[in-house]
């Protein structure tokens, strides 16, 4: 967005045609209109400002030694809170795991011994 304005803007100006317009002698320019000599130099302007973006865009980015040095250390932590909580969630679903098969187990053997009460109370 930033870097297509002045490129518009240049387009515009150099795609129309200046048509002098028709002035007597004894008129005098306002101070506020623009005068050809300002339109080349918002030109000008806008190809430094151009040339600099260029710049920017290819220099690299530098970070200095102290902040990359606490960004490693901050993903050194990040790393190890993850493996943390993979290893807390392998836990949890392991201790899940073994208490359905506990509970599992618990009604098998209560059936197991209802059955077997009942058997034992049909012989006696």
């Amino acid at each position: 967005m930033l870097r297509s304005l002045p490129d518009n803007v240049t387009k515009k100006l150099t795609k129309r045609t200046p048509e002098a317009p028709k002035v007597e002698q004894h008129c005098q320019p306002t101070s506020g209109s623009v005068g050809v000599e300002s339109g080349s130099s918002v030109l000008g302007r806008i190809g430094e400002l151009e040339k600099k973006v260029d710049i920017l865009q290819t220099k690299p980015s530098e970070m200095p030694h102290e902040k990359e040095e606490l960004l490693t250390a901050a993903m050194r932590r990040v790393d190890a809170l993850e493996a943390e909580l993979i290893a807390t969630k392998k836990v949890i679903f392991y201790y899940h795991h073994y208490a359905l098969a506990f509970h599992l187990a618990i009604l098998v053997l209560n059936r197991y011994l209802s059955n077997f009460l009942e058997f034992s109370s049909c012989i006696l």
